[in-house]
């Protein structure tokens, strides 16, 4: 019978003083590339300053390196600016059981609280935190997604009892708000969001869910014909197919919950220019 691959637990650090990101159009990119590199990770977060993640020992270091050196030239390209960005690569760490990788993932998955970025775990978008728990990419959802989230956020720097998954709401909600969800749950901002036929999709249904049923209102605010907008909305949603579509019913459970904001900084500068190089 063959063995399954051991886990490792590998991360890489920016040079000191070094943001890896200075706004969300390079985080996503440095995100972007690490989904791509780890298909079969259990847990992913990146940082201001550095990336974790945790995944089968299969090349797993190399395919961070490559990670790394094409973020780096991408970096270079897009700033029109030389220089390096990483420290040497420090050797993967094993995870010798299940217990260590159970301990591992929720410590990879706190480190935005545990550093002072956000007060729950939920609310950090470059985390597979929010996958995992079934609102995010379904392709990344666990079995046990409550368990898994009481077990994260139950931590002082969360909450010493956990905190609680969004639930399915119903009821009128603002186009804003729904624009929001759309944009957590999908990683996109507000720029990109109404460009994607999936946002716009996710957007016309969980807005007639959530009782903006005026279809010209819709196709008005998406610049797009009534005809197209009544494309989107397929068969109306109701509370009986909702669970056919994992992502409207994340948008759904999302639309209005503190920790899921549009990805768009704040005033002052993004949330994280001020973290601890």
């Amino acid at each position: 019978m063959t063995q399954p691959t051991p886990l490792v637990h590998l991360t890489a650090r920016a040079l000191p003083g070094t943001l890896l990101f200075h706004d969300w159009t390079e985080a996503l990119r440095l995100w972007r590339r690490l989904l791509r590199a780890f298909p079969d990770a259990r847990a992913l977060c990146l940082m201001p300053n550095h990336p974790h993640v945790v995944a089968p020992d299969d090349r797993a270091r190399q395919r961070l390196s490559a990670v790394m050196s094409g973020y780096a030239r991408w970096r270079a390209h897009h700033r029109a600016q030389d220089g390096a960005c990483w420290q040497p690569q420090p050797r993967a760490e094993p995870i010798p059981d299940a217990a260590h990788q159970r301990r591992t993932v929720r410590y990879v998955l706190l480190n935005p609280c545990r550093g002072g970025l956000v007060v729950d775990p939920l609310a950090w978008p470059l985390s597979l935190h929010r996958d995992l728990v079934g609102l995010g990419d379904p392709a990344w959802r666990t079995r046990e997604p409550e368990a898994l989230h009481r077990y994260v956020s139950s931590d002082p720097t969360t909450s010493v009892i956990g905190t609680d998954l969004p639930r399915l709401q119903g009821g009128f909600a603002p186009l804003t708000r729904i624009e929001a969800a759309v944009g957590a749950v999908l990683r996109l901002q507000p720029s990109d969001l109404l460009n994607r036929p999936h946002a716009r999709r996710l957007f016309v249904r969980a807005a007639w869910y959530r009782e903006n049923t005026d279809i010209p209102a819709l196709a008005d605010h998406l610049g797009i014909a009534r005809s197209g907008a009544y494309r989107l909305l397929g068969t109306p949603p109701t509370c009986a197919t909702i669970g056919e579509d994992p992502w409207l019913s994340a948008v759904l459970r999302v639309t209005g919950d503190p920790r899921f904001p549009a990805l768009t900084p704040r005033r002052g500068g993004t949330r994280w220019s001020d973290w601890r190089l």
